[in-house]
């Protein structure tokens, strides 16, 4: 990108500011209500929690007892300071750029053109996707687990599930604002954080009985794609975080947050992982809430619930992304003609998508190693790469230090590209 380039855009223009001595009383009713509507460092940094920690968790347990508590361990604490490097080097980026209130988007128009901004979207609907049908997935196996006690949902209980899941979503199809579900996400992560801790008390009484030691291997290689992608895709929070950081009253203190953040998820993730493993050994369950005990089904239909209230949250989002990209606008324009239903129908397709991958991907495990693998790196190795080697720098990093972050990037690349290649060998063999 060349000083010119940059020169031309005028969305990364400083800020001009009135510097007279009279102050204007709108300008500062409206700025004091802008500060008292920005977060502090606390509501940011459990902003940041709440959205790492979602079903990735639930399927932690089980990455340890396939790829072993040595190179599972490995696998979770690298990709932790894959993540802290790749986000750090980006938030250098945003600085340079001098623009507080830019999201991903924007950053991806500045730095690589319009084409790129379609992909960045296309990714991050498709995780949204992912997560939606990991939850249609866990709904369908709860069903399965509450009426015949197993997991192994065979292909016309699938069909019925799937119907059932389908009158909870498809009128979602229907709404345009977030709002009313916002004010549930609260209830939702309670019931989430009540079903967690139910199953740290769960491992502790297992563990009493009997540690599992034998059963979980050091190191199991043959399972690592799946550990990998599994790893990825527990950190959701990834396309957040700039929002997330303009959202703050200091954001100067979110690159401090953030470290102690996914630092704390990722101990969060190994000993919740771990000690699920040690508790159930071989018999550790890809949902570990199934793996859990008599009496257990109270905390399996909370996290249910929980999950459903959640999904507008992700389910929306989704919409309005690709509701925003211009073949698509000018196809649902508002007051045009019929456009309530185009609208409609391009929601009702999405909604196909991810029943299409809840169906076609029945796992929990490989599903969601899929979507981290595939979606996972490309937003937190790939374009923080491409930011990283097209941005023109003011105060750029030494040589060493660039050659370090390179190597780093495409070591993310490859493990997402390693873990989405295993899936799909996977689901082409089931």
């Amino acid at each position: 990108m060349s000083e010119s380039t940059n020169q031309n855009l005028p969305s990364i223009q400083p800020l001009e500011l009135d510097t007279s001595d009279t102050p204007n009383p709108k300008f500062t009713e409206n700025t004091i209500k802008s500060k008292e509507n920005k977060s502090t460092v606390s509501q940011a940094a459990l902003n940041l929690y709440k959205c790492c920690i979602g079903s990735g968790i639930l399927a932690a347990p089980f990455t340890f007892r396939e790829g072993g508590y040595l190179l599972t361990s490995f696998c979770y604490f690298l990709i932790c300071i894959l993540m802290i490097y790749s986000q750090l080097m980006l938030l250098r980026i945003v600085d340079e750029i001098n623009q507080p209130n830019l999201g991903f988007s924007e950053i991806t128009h500045i730095i690589l053109g319009e084409n790129y901004v379609y992909l960045n979207k296309l990714f991050i609907i498709v995780m949204q996707w992912g997560c939606c049908a990991s939850y249609v997935l866990f709904f369908m196996e709860f069903l399965e687990y509450a009426i015949y006690h197993h997991q192994d949902v065979v292909f016309s209980h699938q069909l019925i599930y799937l119907s059932i899941a389908m009158c909870i979503i498809i009128p979602l199809v229907f709404i345009n604002n977030m709002t009313l579900f916002t004010k549930f996400s609260t209830i939702a992560n309670s019931l989430i954080i009540v079903s967690l801790i139910a199953c740290i008390v769960y491992f502790n009484i297992e563990l009493v009985k009997e540690v599992n030691y034998n059963d979980i291997p050091v190191a199991r290689f043959s399972n690592l794609p799946l550990v990998i992608g599994v790893a990825l895709f527990s950190f959701e929070a990834i396309g957040t975080l700039l929002d997330v950081r303009k959202s703050m009253q200091e954001p100067v203190k979110f690159p401090k947050i953030m470290t102690l953040v996914f630092s704390g998820c990722t101990m969060q993730f190994w000993i919740f992982g771990l000690l699920g493993s040690l508790s159930y050994g071989d018999t550790t369950n890809e949902i570990i809430l199934f793996s859990l005990g008599d009496g257990a089904e109270a905390f399996q239909i909370l996290y249910a619930i929980a999950l459903i209230i959640t999904m507008p949250l992700q389910l929306l989002p989704a919409f309005h992304l690709i509701e925003r990209i211009r073949i698509a606008k000018n196809f649902t324009r508002e007051g045009t003609s019929g456009y309530l239903l185009r609208r409609t129908i391009l929601r009702l397709l999405q909604v196909l998508a991810i029943a299409g991958l809840a169906i076609g991907i029945p796992q929990f495990a490989l599903l969601i190693s899929f979507i981290g693998g595939l979606c996972g790196a490309v937003l937190q190795f790939f374009f923080p790469l491409m930011f990283y080697l097209k941005w023109t720098w003011r105060f750029k990093p030494s040589e060493l230090e660039g050659q370090i972050y390179i190597s780093a990037m495409i070591l993310g690349c490859i493990l997402g590209l390693v873990a989405v290649a295993d899936s799909i060998y996977e689901i082409a063999t089931q």
